[in-house]
Protein backbone atom coordinates (compact mmCIF):
# COMPACT_ATOMS: atom_id res chain seq x y z
CA UNK A 1 0.00 0.00 0.00
CA UNK A 2 2.89 2.45 0.61
CA UNK A 3 4.52 2.25 -2.56
CA UNK A 4 0.96 2.31 -4.01
CA UNK A 5 0.48 6.09 -2.57
CA UNK A 6 4.34 7.44 -3.03
CA UNK A 7 4.03 8.38 -6.69
CA UNK A 8 0.42 10.13 -6.49
CA UNK A 9 1.61 12.13 -3.04
CA UNK A 10 5.02 12.97 -4.74
CA UNK A 11 3.12 14.37 -7.91
CA UNK A 12 0.69 15.90 -5.42
CA UNK A 13 3.30 17.81 -3.61
CA UNK A 14 4.85 19.14 -6.88
CA UNK A 15 1.60 20.40 -7.74
CA UNK A 16 1.63 22.32 -4.67
CA UNK A 17 4.82 23.45 -4.78
CA UNK A 18 4.22 24.89 -8.26
CA UNK A 19 1.23 26.67 -7.73
CA UNK A 20 3.05 28.30 -4.53
CA UNK A 21 5.46 29.84 -7.11
CA UNK A 22 2.88 30.49 -9.92
CA UNK A 23 0.32 31.63 -7.63
CA UNK A 24 1.19 32.68 -3.85
CA UNK A 25 -2.64 33.92 -2.80
CA UNK A 26 -3.82 30.81 -3.75
CA UNK A 27 -2.95 29.49 -0.21
CA UNK A 28 -3.42 32.55 1.74
CA UNK A 29 -6.32 32.25 4.39
CA UNK A 30 -8.26 34.62 6.27
CA UNK A 31 -11.33 34.55 8.88
CA UNK A 32 -13.84 36.64 8.44
CA UNK A 33 -17.14 36.91 10.75
CA UNK A 34 -15.89 33.45 12.06
CA UNK A 35 -15.47 31.50 8.88
CA UNK A 36 -12.39 30.27 7.10
CA UNK A 37 -12.15 31.68 3.43
CA UNK A 38 -9.63 31.39 1.13
CA UNK A 39 -8.87 29.66 -2.52
CA UNK A 40 -7.58 26.21 -0.80
CA UNK A 41 -10.85 26.30 1.56
CA UNK A 42 -12.99 27.12 -1.61
CA UNK A 43 -11.30 23.91 -3.76
CA UNK A 44 -11.67 21.77 -0.69
CA UNK A 45 -15.09 22.51 0.02
CA UNK A 46 -16.57 22.36 -3.49
CA UNK A 47 -14.39 19.24 -4.67
CA UNK A 48 -15.42 17.52 -1.64
CA UNK A 49 -18.70 16.33 -3.17
CA UNK A 50 -17.21 15.51 -6.11
CA UNK A 51 -14.40 13.28 -4.97
CA UNK A 52 -17.18 11.37 -2.98
CA UNK A 53 -19.25 10.53 -5.87
CA UNK A 54 -15.86 9.65 -8.30
CA UNK A 55 -14.56 7.26 -5.24
CA UNK A 56 -17.93 5.29 -4.58
CA UNK A 57 -18.50 5.13 -8.69
CA UNK A 58 -14.61 3.95 -9.09
CA UNK A 59 -15.38 1.29 -6.74
CA UNK A 60 -18.65 0.71 -8.36
CA UNK A 61 -17.48 -0.06 -11.59
CA UNK A 62 -13.95 -1.77 -10.90
CA UNK A 63 -16.00 -4.33 -8.70
CA UNK A 64 -19.17 -4.77 -11.03
CA UNK A 65 -18.21 -3.45 -14.51
CA UNK A 66 -15.02 -4.66 -14.83
CA UNK A 67 -15.96 -8.35 -13.63
CA UNK A 68 -19.45 -8.27 -15.50
CA UNK A 69 -16.84 -7.78 -19.18
CA UNK A 70 -14.49 -9.93 -18.34
CA UNK A 71 -17.09 -12.77 -17.69
CA UNK A 72 -19.05 -11.96 -20.61
CA UNK A 73 -15.98 -11.90 -22.64
CA UNK A 74 -14.62 -15.15 -21.24
CA UNK A 75 -18.34 -17.27 -22.03
CA UNK A 76 -17.96 -15.60 -25.50
CA UNK A 77 -14.22 -16.77 -26.29
CA UNK A 78 -15.19 -19.97 -25.62
CA UNK A 79 -17.07 -20.22 -29.08
CA UNK A 80 -14.41 -17.68 -30.73
CA UNK A 81 -11.30 -17.31 -28.46
CA UNK A 82 -9.94 -14.69 -31.60
CA UNK A 83 -12.80 -11.68 -31.12
CA UNK A 84 -12.73 -9.45 -28.15
CA UNK A 85 -16.21 -8.01 -27.30
CA UNK A 86 -14.29 -4.21 -28.04
CA UNK A 87 -13.17 -5.42 -31.55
Amino acid sequence: MKNRLLWPLIALAALLVLNLVVTPSFFALRMQDGHLYGGLVDVLKNGAPTLLIALGMTRWCSARCWACGTVSWWQDSASSPSSPPWS
